[in-house]
Protein backbone atom coordinates (compact mmCIF):
# COMPACT_ATOMS: atom_id res chain seq x y z
CA UNK A 1 0.00 0.00 0.00
CA UNK A 2 2.77 2.44 0.98
CA UNK A 3 5.66 2.55 -1.48
CA UNK A 4 9.07 4.18 -1.62
CA UNK A 5 9.91 4.85 -5.25
CA UNK A 6 13.62 4.89 -6.16
CA UNK A 7 14.15 6.62 -9.50
CA UNK A 8 17.33 4.96 -10.74
CA UNK A 9 17.53 7.17 -13.84
CA UNK A 10 17.65 10.29 -11.67
CA UNK A 11 20.23 8.64 -9.41
CA UNK A 12 22.59 7.88 -12.26
CA UNK A 13 21.93 11.27 -13.88
CA UNK A 14 22.92 13.10 -10.68
CA UNK A 15 26.20 11.21 -10.36
CA UNK A 16 27.19 11.70 -13.99
CA UNK A 17 26.47 15.44 -13.81
CA UNK A 18 28.59 15.74 -10.68
CA UNK A 19 31.46 13.78 -12.22
CA UNK A 20 31.61 16.32 -15.05
CA UNK A 21 32.74 18.89 -12.46
CA UNK A 22 35.42 16.81 -10.78
CA UNK A 23 38.20 17.07 -13.37
CA UNK A 24 39.23 13.48 -12.85
CA UNK A 25 39.18 13.52 -9.04
CA UNK A 26 38.01 10.33 -7.32
CA UNK A 27 34.27 10.20 -6.63
CA UNK A 28 33.51 9.05 -3.07
CA UNK A 29 29.80 8.24 -2.76
CA UNK A 30 28.64 8.99 0.77
CA UNK A 31 26.03 6.40 1.72
CA UNK A 32 25.99 7.03 5.46
CA UNK A 33 22.70 7.09 7.40
CA UNK A 34 21.57 4.16 5.24
CA UNK A 35 22.19 6.12 2.03
CA UNK A 36 20.46 9.21 3.42
CA UNK A 37 17.34 7.18 4.16
CA UNK A 38 17.14 5.61 0.69
CA UNK A 39 18.66 2.29 1.78
CA UNK A 40 22.21 1.17 1.02
CA UNK A 41 20.85 -1.94 -0.68
CA UNK A 42 18.63 0.22 -2.92
CA UNK A 43 21.37 2.59 -4.07
CA UNK A 44 24.76 0.87 -4.27
CA UNK A 45 23.93 -1.83 -6.88
CA UNK A 46 22.99 0.91 -9.37
CA UNK A 47 26.05 3.13 -8.85
CA UNK A 48 28.89 0.73 -8.09
CA UNK A 49 30.30 0.83 -11.61
CA UNK A 50 30.36 4.65 -11.82
CA UNK A 51 31.84 5.66 -8.43
CA UNK A 52 35.35 5.09 -7.10
CA UNK A 53 34.86 4.50 -3.38
CA UNK A 54 32.32 4.91 -0.56
CA UNK A 55 31.97 6.57 2.83
CA UNK A 56 29.71 5.50 5.70
CA UNK A 57 29.08 6.73 9.23
CA UNK A 58 29.99 3.64 11.23
CA UNK A 59 31.38 0.12 11.08
CA UNK A 60 27.95 -1.53 11.10
CA UNK A 61 27.08 0.31 7.88
CA UNK A 62 30.49 -0.55 6.44
CA UNK A 63 30.03 -4.27 7.08
CA UNK A 64 26.60 -4.14 5.41
CA UNK A 65 27.97 -2.18 2.48
CA UNK A 66 30.78 -4.70 1.96
CA UNK A 67 28.19 -7.27 0.83
CA UNK A 68 27.36 -5.02 -2.14
CA UNK A 69 30.78 -3.82 -3.28
CA UNK A 70 34.48 -4.69 -3.37
CA UNK A 71 35.52 -1.04 -3.57
CA UNK A 72 37.17 0.90 -0.78
CA UNK A 73 34.89 1.85 2.14
CA UNK A 74 35.86 4.69 4.47
CA UNK A 75 34.23 4.86 7.91
CA UNK A 76 33.91 8.54 8.79
CA UNK A 77 32.50 8.26 12.31
CA UNK A 78 33.69 6.96 15.68
CA UNK A 79 34.20 3.32 16.61
CA UNK A 80 34.78 1.11 19.65
CA UNK A 81 37.66 -1.32 20.29
CA UNK A 82 35.30 -4.28 19.88
CA UNK A 83 34.54 -3.14 16.30
CA UNK A 84 38.14 -3.13 15.06
CA UNK A 85 38.23 -6.87 14.33
CA UNK A 86 35.05 -6.88 12.17
CA UNK A 87 36.32 -3.72 10.46
CA UNK A 88 39.58 -5.44 9.59
CA UNK A 89 37.77 -8.60 8.47
CA UNK A 90 35.57 -6.54 6.13
CA UNK A 91 38.57 -4.58 4.80
CA UNK A 92 37.18 -1.24 5.96
CA UNK A 93 39.24 1.92 6.14
CA UNK A 94 38.83 3.66 9.49
CA UNK A 95 38.94 7.37 10.10
CA UNK A 96 41.24 7.99 13.09
CA UNK A 97 40.08 11.11 14.88
CA UNK A 98 41.75 11.38 18.31
CA UNK A 99 44.48 9.86 20.48
CA UNK A 100 42.14 7.36 22.10
CA UNK A 101 41.01 5.91 18.75
CA UNK A 102 44.66 5.73 17.66
CA UNK A 103 45.58 3.96 20.92
CA UNK A 104 42.86 1.36 20.32
CA UNK A 105 44.15 0.64 16.83
CA UNK A 106 47.73 0.27 17.99
CA UNK A 107 46.73 -2.11 20.81
CA UNK A 108 44.48 -4.18 18.53
CA UNK A 109 47.45 -5.60 16.58
CA UNK A 110 45.21 -6.17 13.58
CA UNK A 111 45.95 -4.93 10.07
CA UNK A 112 43.83 -1.81 9.58
CA UNK A 113 43.74 0.78 6.81
CA UNK A 114 43.33 4.32 8.09
CA UNK A 115 42.73 7.94 7.12
CA UNK A 116 43.66 10.67 9.60
CA UNK A 117 40.83 13.09 10.44
CA UNK A 118 42.02 16.69 10.93
CA UNK A 119 40.02 19.27 12.85
CA UNK A 120 40.28 22.24 10.50
CA UNK A 121 37.71 24.36 12.32
CA UNK A 122 34.41 22.48 12.59
CA UNK A 123 35.32 21.20 16.07
CA UNK A 124 33.41 17.95 15.77
CA UNK A 125 35.99 15.17 15.30
CA UNK A 126 39.64 15.28 14.39
CA UNK A 127 43.19 15.89 15.56
CA UNK A 128 44.38 19.42 16.11
CA UNK A 129 47.29 20.44 13.89
CA UNK A 130 49.73 20.53 16.83
CA UNK A 131 49.01 16.86 17.56
CA UNK A 132 49.85 15.53 14.12
CA UNK A 133 53.64 15.20 14.42
CA UNK A 134 53.13 12.85 17.37
CA UNK A 135 50.39 10.99 15.47
CA UNK A 136 52.75 10.40 12.56
CA UNK A 137 55.45 9.12 14.89
CA UNK A 138 53.10 6.61 16.52
CA UNK A 139 51.79 5.37 13.19
CA UNK A 140 55.32 4.98 11.82
CA UNK A 141 56.14 2.77 14.82
CA UNK A 142 53.17 0.48 14.26
CA UNK A 143 53.47 -2.66 12.16
CA UNK A 144 49.72 -2.92 11.59
CA UNK A 145 48.38 0.56 10.81
CA UNK A 146 48.38 1.27 7.09
CA UNK A 147 47.99 5.02 6.65
CA UNK A 148 46.34 5.74 3.29
CA UNK A 149 44.90 9.22 3.58
CA UNK A 150 44.16 12.43 5.43
CA UNK A 151 40.88 14.34 5.44
CA UNK A 152 38.78 17.06 6.98
CA UNK A 153 35.33 18.50 6.36
CA UNK A 154 34.14 21.80 4.90
CA UNK A 155 31.51 23.25 7.22
CA UNK A 156 30.65 26.55 5.49
CA UNK A 157 31.41 26.58 1.78
CA UNK A 158 29.65 29.93 1.36
CA UNK A 159 32.09 31.78 3.62
CA UNK A 160 35.21 32.45 1.53
CA UNK A 161 37.44 33.46 4.45
CA UNK A 162 36.37 30.44 6.47
CA UNK A 163 37.02 28.14 3.51
CA UNK A 164 40.47 29.58 2.88
CA UNK A 165 41.36 29.21 6.57
CA UNK A 166 40.29 25.56 6.52
CA UNK A 167 42.39 24.90 3.43
CA UNK A 168 45.40 26.58 5.05
CA UNK A 169 45.11 24.38 8.16
CA UNK A 170 44.52 21.25 6.09
CA UNK A 171 47.46 21.90 3.77
CA UNK A 172 49.84 22.27 6.73
CA UNK A 173 48.54 18.99 8.14
CA UNK A 174 48.94 17.29 4.77
CA UNK A 175 52.57 18.39 4.53
CA UNK A 176 53.35 16.54 7.76
CA UNK A 177 52.34 13.22 6.23
CA UNK A 178 53.69 13.83 2.72
CA UNK A 179 52.16 13.46 -0.73
CA UNK A 180 52.18 9.65 -0.86
CA UNK A 181 48.76 9.52 0.78
CA UNK A 182 45.45 10.77 -0.62
CA UNK A 183 43.78 13.91 0.72
CA UNK A 184 40.14 14.97 0.74
CA UNK A 185 38.39 18.01 2.15
CA UNK A 186 35.38 18.89 0.01
CA UNK A 187 31.89 17.43 0.18
CA UNK A 188 28.77 18.21 -1.86
CA UNK A 189 28.84 21.86 -0.84
CA UNK A 190 32.41 22.44 -1.99
CA UNK A 191 32.46 20.70 -5.37
CA UNK A 192 32.68 23.96 -7.31
CA UNK A 193 35.10 25.64 -4.91
CA UNK A 194 37.73 23.04 -3.96
CA UNK A 195 39.53 21.19 -6.73
CA UNK A 196 43.06 20.77 -5.40
CA UNK A 197 42.71 17.44 -3.57
CA UNK A 198 42.49 13.80 -4.63
CA UNK A 199 38.98 12.78 -3.60
CA UNK A 200 35.61 14.52 -3.45
CA UNK A 201 33.06 13.10 -0.99
CA UNK A 202 29.58 13.51 -2.42
CA UNK A 203 26.53 12.93 -0.24
CA UNK A 204 23.30 14.91 -0.55
CA UNK A 205 23.94 15.82 -4.19
CA UNK A 206 23.75 12.15 -5.19
CA UNK A 207 20.15 12.05 -4.02
CA UNK A 208 19.08 15.16 -5.88
CA UNK A 209 19.63 18.14 -3.59
CA UNK A 210 19.88 21.04 -3.73
CA UNK A 211 19.90 21.22 -7.54
CA UNK A 212 19.74 17.70 -8.94
CA UNK A 213 16.83 15.39 -9.66
CA UNK A 214 15.23 13.88 -6.52
CA UNK A 215 15.73 10.13 -6.33
CA UNK A 216 13.04 9.25 -3.80
CA UNK A 217 9.28 9.69 -3.80
CA UNK A 218 6.55 8.08 -1.70
CA UNK A 219 3.14 6.88 -2.79
CA UNK A 220 0.21 5.58 -0.78
CA UNK A 221 -3.51 4.84 -1.16
CA UNK A 222 -6.69 6.45 0.09
CA UNK A 223 -8.07 4.04 2.70
CA UNK A 224 -11.25 5.94 3.57
CA UNK A 225 -13.33 8.86 2.28
CA UNK A 226 -15.98 10.48 4.45
CA UNK A 227 -18.38 13.37 3.80
CA UNK A 228 -18.53 15.75 6.73
CA UNK A 229 -20.82 18.67 7.46
CA UNK A 230 -20.17 22.36 8.11
CA UNK A 231 -18.78 22.71 11.64
CA UNK A 232 -17.43 19.16 11.86
CA UNK A 233 -13.90 18.82 13.21
CA UNK A 234 -11.03 16.71 11.87
CA UNK A 235 -8.20 15.07 13.81
CA UNK A 236 -6.81 15.35 17.33
CA UNK A 237 -7.93 18.46 19.24
CA UNK A 238 -10.18 19.38 16.31
CA UNK A 239 -7.69 21.83 14.84
CA UNK A 240 -9.51 21.79 11.50
CA UNK A 241 -13.19 22.78 11.24
CA UNK A 242 -15.15 22.40 8.00
CA UNK A 243 -16.61 25.61 6.61
CA UNK A 244 -19.07 23.69 4.44
CA UNK A 245 -19.91 20.17 3.42
CA UNK A 246 -16.55 18.57 2.61
CA UNK A 247 -14.94 15.25 1.72
CA UNK A 248 -12.07 14.00 3.90
CA UNK A 249 -9.67 11.24 2.82
CA UNK A 250 -7.49 9.24 5.20
CA UNK A 251 -3.95 8.21 4.16
CA UNK A 252 -2.11 5.46 6.10
CA UNK A 253 1.18 7.28 6.81
CA UNK A 254 2.13 9.46 9.76
CA UNK A 255 4.92 11.02 11.72
CA UNK A 256 6.27 7.61 12.73
CA UNK A 257 6.87 7.00 9.03
CA UNK A 258 8.62 10.35 8.61
CA UNK A 259 5.70 12.59 7.60
CA UNK A 260 6.50 15.73 9.63
CA UNK A 261 3.96 16.75 12.26
CA UNK A 262 4.57 20.30 11.05
CA UNK A 263 2.62 19.48 7.87
CA UNK A 264 -0.55 19.56 9.99
CA UNK A 265 -2.97 22.01 8.33
CA UNK A 266 -0.10 23.23 6.09
CA UNK A 267 1.12 20.44 3.82
CA UNK A 268 -0.49 18.89 0.78
CA UNK A 269 -0.46 15.78 -1.38
CA UNK A 270 -1.56 14.97 -4.92
CA UNK A 271 -4.49 12.64 -5.63
CA UNK A 272 -5.46 12.00 -9.25
CA UNK A 273 -3.20 14.89 -10.21
CA UNK A 274 -5.01 17.36 -7.96
CA UNK A 275 -3.46 19.21 -5.02
CA UNK A 276 -5.18 18.19 -1.77
CA UNK A 277 -4.40 20.04 1.49
CA UNK A 278 -3.61 18.14 4.68
CA UNK A 279 -6.22 18.98 7.30
CA UNK A 280 -6.10 18.33 11.02
CA UNK A 281 -3.06 17.10 12.88
CA UNK A 282 -0.79 14.51 11.33
CA UNK A 283 -1.22 11.35 13.42
CA UNK A 284 1.35 8.71 14.32
CA UNK A 285 0.52 6.52 11.33
CA UNK A 286 -2.21 8.36 9.41
CA UNK A 287 -3.15 11.80 8.18
CA UNK A 288 -6.24 13.33 6.56
CA UNK A 289 -6.68 15.62 3.62
CA UNK A 290 -9.50 17.54 2.00
CA UNK A 291 -10.48 16.08 -1.38
CA UNK A 292 -13.06 16.46 -4.12
CA UNK A 293 -16.13 14.24 -4.12
CA UNK A 294 -14.80 12.15 -7.02
CA UNK A 295 -11.89 10.75 -4.93
CA UNK A 296 -12.46 7.09 -4.09
CA UNK A 297 -11.00 4.63 -1.62
CA UNK A 298 -8.04 2.92 -3.28
CA UNK A 299 -6.99 5.97 -5.32
CA UNK A 300 -3.25 6.55 -5.57
CA UNK A 301 -1.69 9.34 -3.47
CA UNK A 302 1.62 11.07 -4.17
CA UNK A 303 2.67 11.87 -0.63
CA UNK A 304 6.31 12.87 -1.00
CA UNK A 305 8.27 14.10 -4.02
CA UNK A 306 10.61 16.81 -2.69
CA UNK A 307 12.59 16.96 0.55
CA UNK A 308 13.04 20.65 -0.12
CA UNK A 309 9.25 21.19 0.05
CA UNK A 310 8.89 19.36 3.35
CA UNK A 311 11.99 21.01 4.78
CA UNK A 312 10.55 24.43 4.01
CA UNK A 313 7.26 23.63 5.72
CA UNK A 314 9.00 22.10 8.76
CA UNK A 315 11.70 24.75 9.01
CA UNK A 316 14.58 22.29 8.69
CA UNK A 317 16.87 20.98 5.96
CA UNK A 318 16.73 18.18 3.38
CA UNK A 319 19.13 15.94 5.32
CA UNK A 320 16.74 15.60 8.26
CA UNK A 321 13.71 14.99 6.06
CA UNK A 322 15.35 12.21 4.04
CA UNK A 323 16.90 10.39 6.97
CA UNK A 324 13.67 10.53 9.00
CA UNK A 325 11.72 8.44 6.50
CA UNK A 326 11.34 4.84 7.68
CA UNK A 327 11.90 2.69 4.63
CA UNK A 328 11.18 -0.47 6.63
CA UNK A 329 7.51 0.59 6.61
CA UNK A 330 7.48 0.99 2.84
CA UNK A 331 7.62 -1.38 -0.10
CA UNK A 332 10.55 -0.34 -2.29
CA UNK A 333 9.87 -0.01 -6.02
CA UNK A 334 12.46 0.89 -8.67
CA UNK A 335 11.61 3.05 -11.68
Amino acid sequence: MNKMIINTKNLIYNIKKIKEKLNGKLFCAVVKADAYGHGIENIVPFIDDIVDLYAVANIKEGVLLRSFTRKKILVLGPFLPSEILPASASDLTLGVYNNLSLKWLIKANKPVKTHIKVNSGMNRLGFLPNELEDVKRKIDCSDFINLEGIYSHVYDSDDFECLEKQKEIFDKARNIFGENIVAHLSASGGIDKIQEYDIVRVGLAIYGYPQGKPVMSIESKVVQVRKISCGDKVGYSGTYIANEEEYIATIPLGYYDGVPFELSNKGYVYINGNKCPIVGRVCMDMFMCKVSKDVKEGDNVLVFWSAKKWAGLKGTHEWEILTSIKKNRLKVVFR
